[in-house]
């Protein structure tokens, strides 16, 4: 990426494409057109995050395009403010989603609480109807049973329903049938069979009652967002045929608003995806294959690893303590921000998060009624952020009100204020070192191997010293770092996923590898035989998956052309719990040593045993046309504007516009940068700090940075 234009400089001709990515802090905004584009933040307004959205659209005549990063769905599930939901399951099974799993959460702990569902036993009734293990239909439903529970769940105040049918997944005949009984009956359905088709009872049921529980909060806020983007002129919208914007899901690409609607959950874990995609793109860009992301904004820190530009999934990710079992980006997220608040706890000890002082009221020095001290109001009082105008937003900081704050923290703890600053800078370090080590050594991955690619409004704030911290030697700051998540959404693909569970057998210790359906035979041609039926079965699944895919993305404006498919199986040994996915292949053998290389890579080993194919899953993307932004990556600035044209020479000041007083372990006289000032290649050795549109970068001693030729900075410790 490169510098940005100020939002006052932007002129916004027609065709404008805009990205948001609400937090829990600040709304950002990217805006692009044929001229370049602008980056800028508003506040949040959490009681309804749309209005400050509608804020940041004033003065954008026509939209061309617009895509949303939204914590809707996510804070439903946090906060437990959801519809009203029943669930209906098979006869037998009421419990499933109470029992949960044996697995104890800390092994040790005679006090192990686990979260409480969504809902209540009472919410809970049993459908006399059975699919066998096979797909086979042992008991027929009874349609009216289904309606007579639906009367019954309208006259109790039900909203929502989570239908979850034992090997529904295999044959979703009676699900669908119920789905269509109750939504006649006016009520919201979230089917298991479309939601995720996929084996697991208990994750299967919390997933799809998830999805049930967000629907009425999700739908409206998005449907509210689509008249706000409709009254700045997005008529046509991005999707031909259809007055719509686009929503990030959690897989790392974005899906039309209509079909968030659909599946609700697709918009669980939406703003982090963000991040990872566009890191992706300029980690590709930039020739950066191995990254560790960290994204710390004003309520949370979301940290995610990318190896040789593959990011890694997971289909075993928690929300709120709850199994969320459709495949998302697998990140890492902990309640460090710079809204976290520091405190004493009960046993007199430092504290900072998980709790924080969010949008409202804010840190201390925001002057919006915070009293509490935050990870904020410390960075201010340690120099490293500018009080006046902060990160561009327009707004100056109240740092006296932040010293008394910080000065009652010490107090309380028996500290002077300069060792309150730093033991509250130590212990959020801490808590995001902690959560880097879970995506590094605890996985087994060596971290001085990556780059620390630092975004959001405060990650280039500590991303240097986190660094030093797990002996990293580079540290990656994007252009615009502070909104790059928007950046992200922008950028990112249009994402349908498919998948289903169907167990197939593979073994390796038998020639080349083969798959079977199963059965015994006595000699090596009926093995084949089954093998080959096995292969064909697959394949005419995967078949299926890709004509869905390709009418979706069809229906989502995306041309033939420009669509891409790739498909997969999730392969374990068998008698395992949990498996690996790997690119399907229409050769077996591929399969099995493609597993074999992945379970070396992940467990240090591999073994010679029977393998089995558990899941087929497709995943469809298709390119959505590109801002002139992105189809001219390397842009020049002439006079502190983007120009599409050719290169030409950049006069900038390359020096200090200021000096101030910074905390390195001692107070030192320190150079102060405006990032749109640095010229490329520019670089510069010993502690100094570098002022952004919307995040602040601290160099700290026995570190230098250079500017690349697309201005980005690269830190070297």
């Amino acid at each position: 990426m490169t510098h940005v234009n100020e939002k006052d400089s932007f002129d916004p001709t027609p065709g404008v494409h805009i990205s948001t990515d609400t937090g829990g802090t600040f709304t950002d905004f990217i805006a692009a057109d044929a001229t370049g584009f602008t980056a800028f933040k508003r506040l949040s307004t959490p009681r309804d995050p749309s209005i400050s959205i509608q804020e940041g659209l004033a003065g954008f005549q026509r939209l061309a395009s617009f895509s949303h990063g939204t914590t809707v769905a996510t804070n439903s599930v946090l906060e437990r403010k959801g519809d009203r939901t029943a669930l209906l399951t098979t006869r037998g099974f009421k419990d499933v989603v109470f029992i949960g799993r044996q697995n104890r959460l800390s092994l040790y702990s005679f006090k192990d609480h686990r979260p409480p569902p969504l809902i209540s036993r009472n919410d809970v009734f049993e459908v006399d109807e059975r699919i066998g293990s096979h797909g086979e239909v042992l008991a027929a439903l009874d349609k009216d049973e289904i309606r007579v529970i639906g009367k019954h769940l309208i006259e109790q105040g039900y909203r929502s329903v989570a239908v979850v049918y034992l090997f529904s997944f295999l044959n979703p005949t009676h699900e669908a049938q119920t789905g269509r009984i109750l939504e006649e009956l006016g009520l919201h359905v979230s089917l298991s069979s479309i939601v995720v088709p996929e084996y697991r009872e208990y994750e299967r049921t919390t997933t799809t009652l998830m999805d049930a529980f967000v629907s009425r909060n999700l739908s409206s806020y998005l449907g509210s967002l689509g008249s706000i983007v409709q009254s700045h002129g997005l008529t046509n919208g991005t999707v031909k045929g259809h007055d719509e914007y686009f929503v990030m899901e959690s897989e790392g690409g974005v899906a039309p608003s209509r079909e968030v609607k659909r599946i609700p959950c697709k918009g669980l874990l939406s703003g982090p995806a963000g991040g990872v995609s566009g890191a992706l793109f300029v980690g590709g860009q930039c020739g950066l294959k191995d990254l560790i992301t960290l994204d710390m904004g004003g309520t949370s820190t979301d940290i995610a690893r990318i190896t040789d530009l593959r990011p890694e999934f997971t289909s075993n990710s928690t929300i709120s303590g709850l199994p969320f079992a459709r495949r998302s980006l697998n990140i890492v997220t902990i309640g460090a921000g710079g809204g976290s608040i520091a405190k004493r706890d009960p046993g007199g000890a430092l504290i900072v998060g998980p709790e924080s002082a969010g949008a409202s009221p804010g840190p201390v020095c925001y002057g919006s009624g915070g009293t509490m001290p935050t990870v904020t109001d410390v960075n201010l009082l340690a120099g490293y952020i500018n009080g006046k105008d902060f990160v561009k937003s327009g707004r100056d900081l109240d740092k006296e009100g932040a010293r008394k704050a910080v000065q009652k923290l010490a107090d309380s703890l028996q500290y002077d204020l300069e060792g309150t600053i730093k033991g509250v800078l130590r212990v959020v370090n801490n808590n995001m070192a902690s959560a880097l080590r879970m995506v590094t050594t605890e996985a087994g991955k060596d971290p001085r191997d990556y780059t620390l690619f630092a975004f959001g409004g405060a990650g280039p704030l500590h991303s240097v010293d986190l660094a030093r911290e797990l002996d990293m030697k580079n540290v990656f700051v994007p252009s615009a770092a502070g909104m790059f998540s928007a950046f992200g959404i922008l950028i990112s693909d249009v994402v349908h996923s498919f998948s289903v569970t169907k167990v197939t057998p593979l073994h390796p210790n038998k020639g080349n590898g083969y798959l079977s359906n199963g059965h015994k035979s006595s000699d090596g041609h009926d093995d084949e035989i089954r093998s080959q039926e096995a292969f064909l079965e697959i394949s005419a699944i995967l078949k299926k998956f890709r004509k869905q895919g390709e009418e979706a993305l069809q229906h989502s404006g995306i041309a033939p052309d420009l669509q891409q498919f790739f498909p997969s199986v999730d392969v374990r040994y068998q008698g395992q719990s949990y498996y690996l996915n790997v690119p399907f292949s229409s050769d077996p053998s591929s399969i099995i040593t493609n597993f074999q290389n992945e379970y070396r890579e992940a467990y240090g080993y591999s073994l010679d045993a029977d393998l089995e194919i558990v899941n087929i899953r497709l995943e469809a993307r298709g390119k959505r046309t590109p801002p002139p932004l992105i189809e001219c990556f390397a842009l020049n600035r002439i006079d502190n504007k983007l120009s599409l044209l050719p290169m030409a020479p950049i006069k900038a000041k390359d020096e200090p516009y200021s000096y101030r007083q910074c905390l390195f372990g001692d107070w030192m006289e320190t150079p102060v940068f405006k990032r749109w000032d640095l010229s490329s290649d520019f670089s510069n050795q010993g502690h100094c700090i570098i002022e952004d549109h919307g995040s602040t970068i601290v160099i700290p001693p026995q570190a230098k940075f250079r500017v690349d030729s697309t201005g980005n900075l690269e830190v070297t410790i």
